[in-house]
């Protein structure tokens, strides 16, 4: 099990809800109202006002969001792992990093 897996594991549901379900609820929010935005452009007439205002608040919440995610994971994972060796392996440097470089988008 990598350290990202591990995780989720604990503090069960906390954990899941707060390190995958808010993300990608906010996450797929974001680009289904952006998609419904771009094609109602190409229509004649505008995506309504609710769906932007949904996309605007929805990336309003996403920011502080990943940036919380982000450093919590450098503080509390990726620096002492990296400090005391602590790497189960590439897959798992992989799967954190991964994680991380979606914050990366925000800051």
């Amino acid at each position: 099990m990598t350290h990202y897996m591990g995780l989720l594991a604990v503090r069960q549901p906390w954990n899941l809800l707060l390190f995958m379900a808010l993300p990608v609820v906010l996450a797929e929010t974001l680009a289904i109202t952006e998609l419904v935005m771009l094609l109602a452009r190409r229509g004649d007439r505008p995506a309504p006002g609710w769906v932007t205002k949904v996309s605007h608040w929805a990336g309003l919440l996403a920011g502080p969001v990943w940036v919380f995610i982000g450093q919590h994971l450098l503080i509390t994972a990726v620096v002492p792992l990296t400090v005391h060796g602590g790497w189960r392996g590439p897959a798992d440097v992989i799967a954190v990093l991964s994680y991380l470089a979606g914050a990366c988008r925000y800051w």
